[in-house]
């Protein structure tokens, strides 16, 4: 089994404009378990369209994000 490791900066994923870096602000590491033939076809479908693993994943979080807060607004 492989571990696909995305270092995410939370302060980008939310949208807010890059800044110097402080103490405050740091990257972190989200380690996802996935199965070997999954993250191998993954990895292949992102080179194919000339894109990384992890843009594609932070895009995700930053899609799915954005659609949890848009549904939790309906219901209210």
């Amino acid at each position: 089994m492989y571990y696909l490791c995305i270092y995410v900066n939370l302060n980008w994923l939310m949208g807010k404009k890059k800044k110097q870096k402080s103490d405050e602000e740091e990257d972190v590491k989200l380690v996802v378990r996935i199965e070997a033939g999954l993250r191998d076809a993954f990895i292949e479908a992102c080179q194919a369209v000339d894109t990384t693993a992890s843009r594609e994943v932070r895009r995700f979080i930053r899609d799915f994000l954005a659609r949890s807060s848009q549904s939790s607004e309906q219901e209210n």
